[in-house]
């Protein structure tokens, strides 16, 4: 494992961690409203860091046109789209 992956590892389990403990604590703040939603951005946030971080390890150790594919695929998924035909 390279140091790059190892350091993703380390951060990815270390976000991990935290969206458990936000997730954990959204489920208890059911009908705090306000605070319900910030730890759902925050969720959010978690989340795309580290979809962010794995997208940047894989254009790095397997090239752009991966990432490439895999964003349209992806952004095709979030919109409803069929990437099939």
């Amino acid at each position: 494992m390279t140091e790059e992956q190892r350091l993703f590892v380390a951060d990815a389990q270390e976000i991990v961690e935290r969206l458990q403990r936000d997730l954990e604590e959204l489920r208890v703040a059911r009908s705090e409203g306000r605070r319900r939603r910030e730890l759902a951005a925050q969720v959010f946030r978690r989340i795309h860091t580290l979809k962010g971080s794995g997208a940047s390890l894989v254009s790095k150790t397997s090239g752009g046109p991966y990432l490439g594919i895999t964003t349209w695929r992806m952004g095709a998924f979030w919109e409803g789209r069929s990437v099939t035909h």
